[in-house]
């Protein structure tokens, strides 16, 4: 853990990479409005403003979530912007020269999409959904650009663009699961740290039991002043170290009684204190969940993030396995009675995102009554 700054963890890292996508996303927005004397030569104008007010719609929309939920682990944002990225491409056959389509900024599309490709990279649990959203975006740019392109003699030059837009995207996804791997072994290392503290609160409460029974028996009285300094400096310690009925305290007891998780980020929510009964509740929630990628997911990555805001806490359970299709899937009866009903009973919503082959997404959400 860093002293200083954004810490070394898994939310850190997630923190960095939100950061990172929304300072490419904010440049690409100042390149499309420096560039936008190249509309004045558009074959449709009227098209070509069209797009590039919704790109700079999502835009704020990506950078404002990003910012706001501080991960880049968000798959129905990335495949929004890459629908719509897509899109832009494609659009560009319909508003742009034919002659300079290829080479200069008439065609904007793809100069505004290595923001897109990182986020796709990063957003999705499961690498076979970030190579097929980057493939679908390299191939929109292929189709709009390429027969042009290729009929002028520069075939090489969109071929060099896609593979290079594409190659980001993997380059990308490569880095950020080294980087994951590094902080989860900072985050290993934090909750030693916190496991040792709990054991010597355990210590401290023990001797200071027994210390305190042995100051009701008659004693010399420096020995007596003695053990009374002792239970005053136990109980000093167990004031600092203790922090009782926490959101994030919570379900790092579930991540590690389930032994199944590759990440775990809590930073934001060790604070949180919340209503025993809910954090049980709570609790026993993400063990279900645990227990239901342990037995039928088959995942290689296991992510579990607690975060809190001014008026919400949200707890997430992601794995990159099998997936399902949750309209036509009857859920377990952990799923439906530990998971929904459950948090039903706390005012608590459950979301569950996933597809065959590209992973689960579990999501908890709450107001904040009753969290201090």
């Amino acid at each position: 853990m860093n002293s200083k700054g954004v810490p070394t963890t898994s939310e850190g890292l997630h923190t960095v990479a939100a950061l990172a996508v929304s300072a490419v996303r904010v440049e690409e927005v100042v390149q499309i409005l420096l560039a936008s004397g190249s509309m004045d030569r558009a074959t449709n104008v009227t098209l070509d403003i069209l797009c590039a007010a919704a790109f700079l719609t999502m835009s704020v929309v990506v950078i404002v979530t990003l910012l706001r939920r501080r991960t880049p682990r968000l798959p129905r944002l990335a495949t929004a912007d890459v629908a719509l990225m897509c899109l832009l491409q494609l659009a560009q056959i319909f508003y742009s020269p034919a002659d300079s389509r290829y080479s200069t900024w008439d065609a904007w599309a793809y100069g505004v999409s290595p923001a897109t490709m990182y986020l796709l990279g990063l957003a999705y649990a499961s690498w076979a959904a970030s190579i097929a959203a980057g493939v679908a975006l390299t191939a929109c740019y292929v189709a709009a650009i390429g027969p042009t392109a290729f009929g002028q003699g520069h075939g090489v030059t969109v071929v060099s663009n896609g593979i290079g837009l594409f190659m980001g995207a993997l380059i990308v996804r490569l880095a950020w699961n080294y980087f994951r791997r590094m902080a989860r072994d900072s985050d290993e290392l934090s909750h030693i740290r916190q496991t040792e503290a709990e054991s010597l609160r355990h210590t401290l409460h023990d001797q200071n039991g027994v210390l305190g029974t042995a100051r009701g028996l008659a004693m010399p009285g420096e020995l007596a002043e003695t053990i009374d300094h002792a239970i005053s400096l136990g109980q000093s310690v167990l004031g600092v170290r203790s922090t009782p009925n926490s959101l994030g305290a919570a379900v790092r007891a579930a991540v590690r009684e389930s032994g199944v998780v590759s990440e775990c980020a809590t930073s934001s929510a060790d604070h949180a204190l919340m209503p025993a009964e809910r954090l049980e509740c709570i609790g026993a929630a993400v063990r279900t969940l645990l227990i239901n990628v342990q037995r039928h997911a088959r995942a290689n990555l296991v992510s579990v993030r607690a975060e809190v805001t001014r008026d919400t806490y949200e707890v997430s359970v992601s794995d990159d396995g099998v997936g399902f299709d949750p309209t036509t899937t009857q859920y377990n009866y952990g799923l439906r009675h530990q998971v929904q009903e459950a948090m039903a009973t706390i005012g608590a919503h459950v979301e569950i995102v996933s597809s065959p082959g590209f992973g689960t997404t579990v999501i908890i959400t709450g107001r904040r009554e009753g969290v201090s």
